[in-house]
């Protein structure tokens, strides 16, 4: 089992505070430990292994984690109140009180991440283990098929760590759009994911688009370009007749909505101290230098257990105060053992140092505390919500009535059962689509009925991660960033926070900063090869940022292009790849995306190496699409009058043949 950095009550402070002022080589005995035989908790039984589906056997909860062993996943379930329980793939556990069919299988050969002398599970097959208290059920039996199961809708999967550094830190999102998969922040110093079995959500019509998952490093797929508005932006649309018979181009002028509110409006962007080992205290001033330049307020630090991690985030602090930025911590709960009341006293220590820090990030006069997962942690309270909320009491303590504490809990129902913990606000982490059509508020509609004013929205520019265990693509065409931010402003009146996913997650290719610190060994493949630089966003960003706060679009008075295209076709198979395409490719289309901002109108000439069209642009916003061209590569131009006044033709060629797959968009701008 991975260690988890035990501190003792007396010891906390010492490791914090010594932590606070100087950086520490992990020590030796930083190893996995093994056991010869199955160990589990008293009064759990091994039942043996079973073929899990994709409506999951064991369907009320899951989640995922580096240290994962039978005992990790029975204590976890039991603590939630469930009576059965069920490892897969290594790192993920299942929970449930009914088990809905128990199919016999032998494919049971994944070891534990947590203990490489005991399995847990494999590929689609379970070990599965029952409480005493379970309720004796009739399982329904089938005949072992070799038949490979659906594609799951919310399997997640979890890249072993890669670091003698570190084991932790992972951010984990919430699956809140339908049946999308939950996602995992993935840092340098990091293996681990929390996800919840499928909420019930509100109905959100999806249309999905047929897969072709049998095509081999397929050419360029276009879907025909359409304009649709939608409940944020008043659309008009002139497109100029063509000089190719290429499919055609679009324009679209976006006249923003934005919805009068009198309440504090805060940005933050999510922050990975996993992936920030080589971090000085000058790294954290340029970071907070891009950060404040974009309009962001503060960083919500994503914090695990690693006895590096509490001079980075020391150095953070110190860098703030020192620029007057702010920051919050985040615990990330799935590296943490929390069901035993261990960490309470570490909790404590830097809940006591920070809160009242002159960094500390605050909301309604309050410093923020925040969680990524969490909902199971009992502290040796008890069980159930009752033992959730007495830990985090007795954590917090004297410091509960000034904190405002907003956790990411991974919810399985949703936001329904949110109002018997004791929080003052929730994150949902539904900042990407589901299937093949662009997001939209139902969602965060949905929630917002169940926590009016508790509501904390997050925005993404794109999601893709391409690890042997953790591989997929949630759709983020048609501009995501700049899509989302316009659905919020039109909800300003209902929502005061929005958190940035993210800052520096490079594993899961939506940061918005630059390359820096450190990573997972395989990320690198999709983010620096070559650089994939997304600071771009960050000007963008700073254009919502004070639409956010001043509640008015700010006035265009420079001409100026973002420009996003993928690398490669979305059905392309890498040549020198041992990872198959993501689950996800087939959701999105073969189209490079503009964002252009005009002083007065003006004509957008849009390029690939066979067609180009012309299109006119309003002053204001237009947001232009068409078809990459394999073989080539693609040029955007603004003239006005006589005059070119934008030439933005980036060093890029679209292919069908990449060595590696990336779906990380690039970014360019002018």
């Amino acid at each position: 089992m991975v260690a988890l950095l035990q501190v003792p009550a007396i010891a906390a402070t010492t490791l914090l505070f010594a932590f606070a002022t100087q950086t520490t080589a992990l020590p030796s005995n930083y190893r996995l430990e093994t056991r010869a035989t199955l160990d589990l908790p008293t009064g759990w039984t091994d039942v043996g292994c079973v073929k899990d589906y994709s409506a999951r056997i064991l369907s009320s909860y899951q989640t995922s984690s580096s240290t994962m062993t039978p005992r990790f996943c029975a204590n976890t379930c039991r603590g939630l109140g469930y009576s059965w329980s069920g490892t897969q793939n290594g790192v993920q556990c299942f929970c449930a009180n009914s088990v809905s069919r128990q199919d016999v299988s032998t494919g049971c050969t994944s070891t534990c991440s947590g203990d490489k002398a005991q399995t847990c599970g494999g590929s689609w097959n379970m070990n599965l283990y029952r409480h005493s208290s379970a309720v004796t059920t009739t399982a329904v039996s089938v005949q072992p098929t070799t038949s490979t199961p659906s594609k799951p809708t919310t399997s997640t999967v979890v890249q072993p760590s890669t670091s003698v550094k570190s084991t932790s830190t992972s951010t984990s999102t919430r699956s809140t759009t339908t049946a999308q998969p939950t996602t995992t922040s993935t840092s340098a110093r990091s293996s681990t994911t929390i996800k919840p079995s499928t909420s019930t959500q509100v109905p959100t019509s999806t249309s999905v688009k047929p897969s072709t998952s049998t095509q081999a490093a397929a050419s360029t797929s276009v879907k025909p370009s359409t304009l649709t508005s939608t409940a944020v932006s008043s659309i008009s649309t002139s497109i100029a007749s063509s000089t190719s018979a290429a499919p055609a181009a679009s324009a679209t002028a976006v006249n923003i909505k934005i919805a009068s509110s009198n309440t504090e409006k805060k940005v933050w962007a999510h922050h990975m101290v996993g992936n920030t080992y080589p971090f000085t205290y000058d790294t954290w001033v340029d970071d907070i230098t891009r950060a404040q330049s974009a309009g962001i307020d503060g960083f919500a630090l994503n914090v695990g257990p690693d006895e590096w991690q509490p001079s980075r985030v020391a150095d953070a602090y110190r860098a703030a105060a020192a620029l007057g930025f702010k920051m919050f911590l985040s615990f990330d709960m799935s590296t943490f053992n929390c069901v035993t009341d261990e960490r309470i006293v570490y909790f404590q220590q830097y809940i006591s140092t920070y809160l009242t820090h002159p960094a500390a990030g605050k909301y309604n006069g309050k410093s923020i505390l925040s969680t990524f997962g969490g909902e199971w942690c009992t502290w040796n309270q008890g069980s159930g919500v009752d033992a959730v909320n007495k830990g985090w009491s007795i954590i917090m303590g004297r410091y509960r009535n000034n904190t405002y504490f907003m956790p990411a809990y991974t919810m399985g129902d949703g936001p329904r059962s949110l109002s018997q913990y004791d929080i003052d606000a929730e994150i949902n982490t539904a900042a990407w689509p589901n299937g093949d059509t662009d997001l939209t508020l139902d969602n965060d509609n949905y929630w917002l009925s169940y926590l009016p004013n508790q509501y904390v929205a997050t925005v993404s520019p794109s999601f893709f991660t391409h690890f042997g265990y953790k591989n997929w693509v949630y759709r983020s065409d048609d501009f995501l960033f700049s899509q989302r931010w316009e659905m919020l402003l039109a909800t300003r009146d209902q929502i005061s926070q929005v958190e940035i996913i993210s800052w520096n997650d490079y594993g899961e290719s939506h940061y918005i900063n630059v390359i820096n610190g450190d990573q997972p060994p395989e990320s690198k493949v999709w983010t620096m090869n070559p650089d994939i630089d997304h600071t771009p966003y960050l000007s963008l960003q700073a254009f919502y940022s004070a639409a956010w706060k001043n509640g008015a679009v700010p006035a265009i008075t420079q001409d100026k292009v973002w420009l996003t295209a993928r690398p490669h076709t979305m059905a392309a198979i890498g040549t020198a790849d041992s990872v198959p395409r993501p689950d996800g490719w087939d959701l999105q289309d073969d189209e490079f995306y503009a964002q252009v901002h005009l002083k007065a109108d003006a004509s957008i000439i849009v390029s690939t190496k066979s067609a180009s069209q012309t299109l006119s642009g309003k002053a204001g916003i237009n947001r232009v699409s068409m078809p990459l061209e394999v073989g080539s590569g693609i040029k955007i131009q603004v003239v006005r009058g006589t005059s070119t006044v934008i030439n933005l033709a980036p060093s890029f060629t679209f292919t069908d043949k990449p060595v590696t797959i990336s779906h990380n968009y690039l970014i360019w701008q002018s």
